[in-house]
């Protein structure tokens, strides 16, 4: 093993080369792909920190919790995998607290993947199904990334997510969730997805759900689901220039309803008003009686990269500041960490 005095790399010299549909760290998607990891002098000196001020007491998790709020996803990530290889244990070993605090800070200090597949279990055990927690993690995701969540499904609970939640959901949600954990996107070649092509997927759209009494569930949800983020894009322009007022949005408000609408919703704003519908998932966790802590932080937590541009969105559509919002929802040691981690971006 590398000696950690020779090493002078930064883990800011990563270079991430996923694009759409992926959250999790540069490094998972490499380690996924058989590569080894390589030591950086920054990820080294903060398993250092950790392992040196560890002491058993209740001062261990707020030492923690102000070591990973200032990283990245990439780096907490680094610091994860670099603990336990190094002193075979994971960081949430360290958290002892129960309640909202002690769910996010356990959600920081694992890689994203593993708060995924949480995720996933606590919306389906128990009596009910948790749908909103269900359709941010699985819709609009890469094909690699749905792959990585299955995997880490089956490897912490020694069961099979699709058959988990085929069994727990029902209807055309069921039917959406179905097609989005395929993970089989293909990738976008502009001599296969031509102006043509995206002009006949409106038209078959269309005839599938405002064009006809009903709604041809399949089509409509396999023409959404199957077509690249360009190919998507291009069918709604299509479909907004032949159709007069409305678009592809319009036609899922109008054809389906509940859950299942909000699932087809958060695939296609992903693609086409990214922010727009992330500042719209913080606020639906906060609005009403009550506020959603789990949706919250692992909101907080999954779309970490993205939060200054989230708080931009957020600022423009409610008028206020993302984090007065939850500082006003919020108490507590809860609402301390999760304002640190929002502020750091």
């Amino acid at each position: 093993m590398e000696s950690t005095t020779t090493v002078t790399k930064l883990s800011t010299s990563i270079v991430r080369s996923v694009g759409f549909g992926s959250l999790y760290a540069q490094s998972c998607h490499d380690v996924a792909e058989g590569a080894s990891l390589a030591l950086y002098a920054d990820i080294e000196a903060a398993v250092q920190e950790i392992h040196c001020k560890y002491t058993g007491g209740a001062a261990d998790e707020k030492m923690l919790a102000s070591i990973l709020v200032s990283k990245t996803n990439e780096q907490r990530y680094l610091i994860w995998w670099r603990y336990y290889i190094l002193y075979k244990q994971s960081l949430t070993v360290w958290v002892k607290s129960a309640g909202d605090y002690g769910i996010l800070l356990q959600m920081l200090a694992s890689p994203l993947e593993h708060v995924e597949a949480e995720i996933l279990r606590k919306a389906t055990k128990g009596l009910g199904t948790t749908e909103e927690w269900i359709y941010p993690v699985v819709m609009a995701r890469s094909n690699v990334e749905i792959s990585l969540l299955k995997k880490t499904f089956q490897e912490k609970y020694g069961e099979d997510l699709v058959k988990i939640l085929k069994g727990e959901l029902g209807g055309d949600l069921r039917k959406v969730i179905m097609a989005a954990l395929k993970g089989d996107l293909p990738s976008f070649n502009p001599a296969i997805y031509t102006s043509a092509k995206a002009a006949a997927d409106a038209d078959a759209l269309y005839k599938a759900g405002e064009g006809k009494w009903g709604t041809d569930e399949e089509t409509f949800i396999g023409i959404i689901i199957s077509s690249p983020v360009e190919h998507l894009r291009n069918i709604d322009a299509a479909y907004s220039k032949k159709y007069k007022k409305t678009n592809i949005i319009k036609a899922i408000k109008g054809e389906f309803k509940g859950a299942a609408q909000a699932a087809l919703l958060f695939h296609v704003r992903m693609v086409f008003e990214p922010f727009e519908l992330l500042a719209d998932l913080f606020e639906s966790t906060m609005k009403g009686l009550g506020t959603d802590e789990y949706g919250l932080s692992a909101a907080v937590v999954r779309y970490h990269a993205m939060l200054p541009q989230i708080k931009s969105a957020y600022k423009k559509m409610y008028g206020k500041e993302l984090s007065k919002r939850i500082r006003g929802d919020t108490s507590g040691e809860y609402r301390d960490l999760l304002l640190a981690i929002v502020d750091s971006q």
